[in-house]
């Protein structure tokens, strides 16, 4: 298990260093807080309830996730990073953690 925390730390270290992160990130909020604010009319009914802010979130998780995953997927692809793995001693259990 201590490779698993090394590998984790490696991976995390170059999803955070690259600009397009930030760039990915900063979408999603401008484009949660435009859909949120600007789709429906909540502030104006005098409600406490949010659920019309959050209603159009999993639509926005739609977006990101996959924008996220094909960028780690092309970074793991251009550093080699699959075939340093397989080299390792790591059980299969630990490849797919």
């Amino acid at each position: 298990m201590r490779l698993l925390t090394i590998i984790f730390k490696r991976q995390l270290a170059s999803f955070a260093s690259s600009p397009s992160t930030y760039l990915s990130v900063a979408v999603f909020l401008v484009l949660g807080a435009t859909l949120g604010l600007h789709s429906h009319h909540w502030l104006e009914q005098n409600s406490s309830d949010l659920q019309a802010f959050f209603e159009l979130h999993p639509w926005l998780y739609l977006l990101l996730v996959p924008i996220l995953s094909t960028q780690l997927w092309s970074d793991e692809s251009n550093t080699g990073f699959c075939d340093t793995l397989k080299s390792l001693p790591v059980t299969p259990t630990q490849r797919v953690v």
